[in-house]
């Protein structure tokens, strides 16, 4: 659920129910890692001192307002397992650009008025993030990377049930 404040003040809430994610044992060890070895960069001998890391992930983690004032909801899901990543945060300190693990990134899309219009396939490589994507009507043009790391222009549709 997501309360959203429009231009004019008006205030909407978007909801849908999901499946929460877990938080894999193995995936939740190698974030631990690499939160110690984030802080103990700046400063040395951190130690870990706040709550467990969630059995769940969020129910989603970011969103975008499309041209036509749709809303993407970007939700994490599984856990996917990165080869040649940086095993160790320790002694690795390239883990933020090589990390073990990513999550697989789902989508859902509600019009304007807040009803949900169904779920986006998108392609691999796709997100919401830098650079953010255009997106108007059921069309989108994005910024993806493909399986060698060959950047790319990507246009795509949303494809509702």
């Amino acid at each position: 659920r997501l309360d959203v404040t429009r231009r004019d003040g008006e205030r909407m809430r978007i909801e849908r129910d999901y499946d929460p994610v877990p938080v894999g044992s193995e995936e939740e060890d190698w974030n631990r890692r690499a939160s110690i070895a984030n802080m103990r960069s700046t400063q040395e001998g951190w130690v870990w001192n706040g709550p467990e890391i969630p059995a769940h992930k969020p129910a989603f983690n970011d969103l975008l307002v499309a041209r036509d004032g749709r809303i993407w909801v970007q939700r994490p899901g599984p856990g996917l397992r990165q080869e040649d990543c940086a095993e160790d945060p320790f002694t690795d300190s390239s883990w933020w650009r090589s990390p073990c693990w990513i999550d697989a990134a789902l989508y859902d899309v509600f019009d304007p008025d807040g009803r949900y219009l169904g779920p986006v396939d998108a392609p691999a490589g796709f997100h919401l993030d830098s650079p953010r994507p255009w997106i108007e009507g059921d069309r989108v043009v994005a910024y993806v990377e493909g399986e060698d790391g060959t950047p790319r222009v990507k246009v795509f549709r949303l494809q509702r049930p």
